[in-house]
C-alpha cells in the first residue's frame, strides 16, 4: 500500500470515528458498537502518521514511477512547508514525538522517527528563532536527541552558511569537511546550547582560502 492510500485511509477513518485529539479526553471511544477504543496516544500517533504519510507520500519511488516523471519542485516545496508546519504545531501542543506520547504505534512503520525527515527536509526554517528555540527546548526536556537536534541545525549551515558549526555527517558535503578553526567559538556555544561537547582541538580544519594564500 502507498503512502497516499495510506493518508487516504487515515483521513477516512477518522472522520469515521469522529473524534479530535485535541480534546485531550484520556480514552476516545468508537461510534459504533464494539468493544474496541482508540486511545488519546492512538489518536496523536494518528496525527504524526498522516502528517509523515504526506512528507513520504510526494518521494514514494512507486509514484514516481507510476507517472514517469518528477514531483514539480514547487508543489514538492509547498508540501514541505505544510507538513513542517503541522509538524511544528505538533510539537508546540505536545513535545516531540517520542515512545510515551505516542504509546503502542511508536513502533508501526517510521513513527518513532517520522519528523526526522521532515525538519531535515525543511533545513532553512532552522535560522527561524522561534524554531530553533523549540527544538532546544525539546533537548533539554529530554525528548529529542541531541545528535539530530544538531543534524537539523547544521544541515542549515552546510547548505545555507557553507560551513559546519556542529561537526555532523552534513559536513562531508563542504570542500573543507570540518568546523573551521576560525568558527570554534561560535560553534562552541551552540554546542553546548545542546548540551554536547565542543569539537576538539585536533579535528578542527583551518579555512582552504586562508591556506592558500
Amino acid at each position: 500500500m502507498n503512502h497516499l492510500l495510506s493518508l487516504f485511509l487515515i483521513v477516512v477513518i477518522s472522520c469515521f470515528l469522529k473524534v479530535s485529539p485535541i480534546q485531550g479526553k484520556n480514552v476516545l471511544s468508537y461510534d459504533v458498537d464494539t468493544d474496541t477504543i482508540l486511545t488519546k496516544q492512538d489518536s496523536l500517533a494518528l496525527i504524526v502518521l498522516e502528517i509523515v504519510s504526506l512528507d513520504q507520500g510526494i518521494r514514494d519511488p512507486f509514484l514516481q514511477e507510476e507517472k514517469k516523471e518528477r514531483m514539480p519542485s514547487n508543489v514538492e516545496h509547498a508540501i514541505d512547508t505544510l507538513c513542517f508546519n503541522k509538524a511544528v504545531d505538533f510539537i508546540r501542543k505536545y513535545g516531540w514525538p517520542t515512545k510515551e506520547l505516542l504509546g503502542r504505534f511508536w513502533n508501526y512503520k517510521y513513527i518513532g522517527c517520522s519528523f526526522t525527515p521532515i525538519m531535515l527536509h525543511a533545513c532553512h526554517r532552522m535560522k527561524e528563532k522561534d524554531v530553533h528555540d523549540l527544538l532546544v527546548n525539546e533537548v533539554k526536556k529530554g525528548r529529542l536527541s541531541a545528535v539530530a537536534c544538531a543534524y537539523f541545525f547544521d544541515k542549515y549551515w552546510v547548505i545555507y552558511q557553507k560551513k559546519s558549526m556542529y561537526n555532523s555527517p552534513f559536513k562531508q558535503w563542504l570542500p573543507q569537511k570540518g568546523v573551521l578553526k576560525e568558527d570554534k567559538t561560535e560553534s562552541d556555544i551552540l554546542m553546548k546550547e545542546i548540551g554536547l561537547s565542543p569539537v576538539p582541538d585536533i579535528e578542527l580544519i583551518e579555512n582552504p582560502s586562508i591556506i592558500g594564500h
